[in-house]
């Protein structure tokens, strides 16, 4: 049974790979990159059942995490970012998106000084 699910996990992997890569594009002037993961797992133990699945008889493959994330550089000093996560992890997640991280990274303008005062 858990042969059918690596052969089946490896095969999808494989071919997504293939068509799944980063892109970027333009959005006005402004380039956009855009980045995203998933993930499958199996989760197979002894004598307990872990976060919520059925992990002790036959295992469990109730493990999927997938993350999109996108940034762009606004202006010459400002860059910004995020990611959207969704799960399902069990009865944990549920598929319910939510915004990972979000950040923006403000550069000094050009011919400011940075060098500590002396």
């Amino acid at each position: 049974m858990f042969n059918k699910y690596v052969a089946s996990g490896t095969l999808a992997i494989l071919g997504l790979s293939v068509c799944l890569h980063a892109q970027e594009f333009k959005i006005g002037n402004k380039d956009v990159q855009v980045h995203g993961f998933g993930t499958q797992g199996y989760v197979k133990t002894n004598d307990n059942n872990w976060l919520t699945m059925n992990t002790s008889d036959s295992g469990s493959g109730a493990f999927t995490d997938a993350g999109l994330n996108i940034g762009s550089q606004i202006t010459s000093n400002l860059r910004v970012g995020g990611q959207v996560y969704d799960r399902k992890l069990g009865q944990l997640g549920n598929w319910h998106p939510l915004l990972d991280w979000r950040w923006s990274t403000i550069a000094p303008s050009r011919g400011w000084d940075s060098a500590p005062a002396k």
